[in-house]
């Protein structure tokens, strides 16, 4: 479920101005984090939100697990994101939500500008992206995100306008990282989430196939799927 109808009123963190939510899917229910049992503070140069609990149906019902959610600055407009999550389920996938985005959103790909569906859009790599990354225009701003992971498993992005809550009408950018194992776990770490503001699409590309060469030892991300 990428673009809910219920207001999950999962609470929001804003980290170097990037306003930030995380989200837990299992095979069986659909997690926030729990704001009464959430810290969030600055150590060091990191941004660093912990949770010793999770919340879902709208944080009406509580369930145990924990989340953790670092944000470090990496040269101006760049951000290095990770995720680690614990359920009472085995976990699917986490989610990553880039909130707060200025309306219209497009996607910037080889043929420009390309406007995101009304209902929303989500892309999926390895199946329709060649990399697991994408740009996003968000009004007047280009967002650059890409998941940095050495092994090639399925990655979403889904973009669209919130329709419910607070934040109805500003556009949303979740970053949907699936565990992707033969024996699905009760914990996940998400690989890294790489954010950079301003960002062209061949800069992006460039810095992951960088990636690329030095995670897959020289071989291509094709010949390392499945």
């Amino acid at each position: 479920m990428h673009f809910p109808s219920l207001d999950m009123r999962d609470p929001v963190f804003d980290a170097y101005g990037l306003s930030l939510s995380v989200q837990v899917v299992t095979f069986e229910n659909l997690y926030g984090v729990d704001p009464a049992q959430t810290s969030a503070r600055f150590e060091g140069q990191a941004f660093v939100v912990r949770s010793a609990g999770l919340a879902w149906a709208g944080q009406r019902e509580k369930a145990p697990g924990a989340v953790l959610l670092r944000v470090r600055p990496e040269g101006s407009g760049r951000f290095r994101v990770h995720v680690r999550a614990k359920a009472p389920e085995a976990i699917r996938c986490t989610k990553l939500l880039v909130r707060g985005l200025a309306a219209p959103l497009a996607w910037v790909d080889e043929s420009g500008l390309r406007p995101v569906a009304p209902l929303g859009e989500s892309l999926a790599y390895p199946h329709q992206l060649g990399a697991p990354l994408v740009c996003l225009r968000a009004g007047d701003e280009t967002l650059g995100v890409r998941v940095e992971d050495a092994r090639v498993r399925e990655k979403r992005f889904a973009a669209s306008l919130e329709r419910v809550g607070e934040r109805a009408g500003q556009g949303v950018l979740e970053v949907i990282c699936e565990e992707g194992g033969p024996r699905p776990s009760r914990e996940l770490e998400a690989p890294p989430v790489l954010i950079r503001r301003g960002a062209a699409r061949e800069a992006l590309l460039a810095e992951h196939e960088a990636f690329a060469r030095g995670a897959y030892g020289g071989r291509s991300e094709s010949s390392c799927r499945g």
